[in-house]
């Protein structure tokens, strides 16, 4: 197939962001997909908070190829570094050929070197479990402002589909990459 600009165009134009059923503390995103007309669909998902699908164009086989895990702050990360360690690892190892994104609202590397949330898990241990499942399971890891996450996770989203749409244009190919 061979696309055009206005094929591109038509394809990010039909992206509907999925969001989790189980998504909690998210209605600032939800809020910034409404006034932003930006299609979303509450649905439960095997893995992550956010993905997306193409309802018109699911012969691409790009549906649910992204995935964003969002943590509202390091408090939350800690728990699942801590507590949560088993089931947070396992829904890393459940991703196959999905790019993954974590996003982590309201947090800095100096927020990680200040060790700036509440639990007994040390600066040391954070920056450590993050760079680590950043390397191990492929992860791009997000830190971000709360009022620029909603932004942040729908562009990851489409600029993610918009990088794969020009590799697949540039070289042909009619897979994901």
């Amino acid at each position: 197939m061979n696309l055009t600009d206005k094929m591109m165009a038509d394809i990010l134009d039909d992206i509907v962001i999925i969001v989790d059923t189980r998504e909690q503390k998210n209605d600032h995103i939800l809020r910034f997909f409404k006034d932003n007309g930006i299609k979303y669909e509450v649905s439960k998902l095997n893995t992550a908070d956010y993905s997306f699908k193409l309802p018109n164009f699911p012969e691409l086989g790009y549906d649910l190829k992204v995935l964003v895990e969002k943590k509202n702050s390091l408090d939350e990360i800690a728990g699942n570094f801590t507590k949560d360690r088993d089931r947070f690892t396992r829904e890393f190892e459940r991703v196959n050929d999905e790019h993954v994104h974590l996003v982590i609202e309201n947090a800095t590397w100096k927020k990680v070197s200040n060790k700036s949330w509440r639990s007994a898990f040390t600066g040391q241990a954070m920056r450590a479990s993050l760079l680590t499942y950043t390397i191990r399971f492929n992860l791009k890891t997000w830190f971000v402002p709360i009022d620029e996450s909603p932004s942040l996770i729908y562009n990851i989203i489409r600029y993610e589909i918009f990088e794969q749409l020009k590799k697949r244009r540039l070289l042909g190919l009619d897979k994901w990459l």
